[in-house]
């Protein structure tokens, strides 16, 4: 449709004339990681942090929705209700909206994961955890 032809339609057909045009022009940014829900289903497993510390994921049955069991330090372990929201994991810790996306070993912080490129990052440059 020409723009000639679009500015002779009533106000609310232009707006969604725009609205199909633009999504159908529109491109993914090749710099953005892009990911689905399908891809934050296969970060269902164990992930492993330094000295016995762990994230792990478990399907819940339930649409855009995961259980998580996180071992953030050596005293406790609790278990988390996990939004799935996009590119990313999202749960509430201690009065906090946590975020997990993934990342590479160095984003962890930990030296002892360092050299790993399959990671979920919690915190940048403190808290994330690998695949072995």
């Amino acid at each position: 449709m020409s723009s000639a032809e679009l500015r002779r339609l009533p106000g609310p057909i232009l707006l969604l004339a725009a609205i199909a045009l633009s999504a159908c022009s529109s491109k993914p940014d090749p710099g953005v990681p892009q990911f689905s829900t399908a891809d934050t289903q296969a970060w269902v497993g164990r992930w492993n942090g330094p000295e016995g510390i762990f994230l792990e994921l478990f399907p819940s049955g339930g649409p855009g929705q995961m259980r998580m069991t996180l071992k953030d330090n050596l005293d406790s372990q609790a278990d988390y209700r996990v939004e799935i929201q996009g590119q990313t994991l999202r749960f509430l810790r201690h009065g906090v909206v946590e975020t997990i996306r993934p990342g590479s070993g160095a984003e962890t912080g930990f030296k002892w994961l360092a050299d790993k490129q399959d990671c979920l990052i919690v915190v940048p440059g403190k808290e994330g955890y690998c695949r072995d």
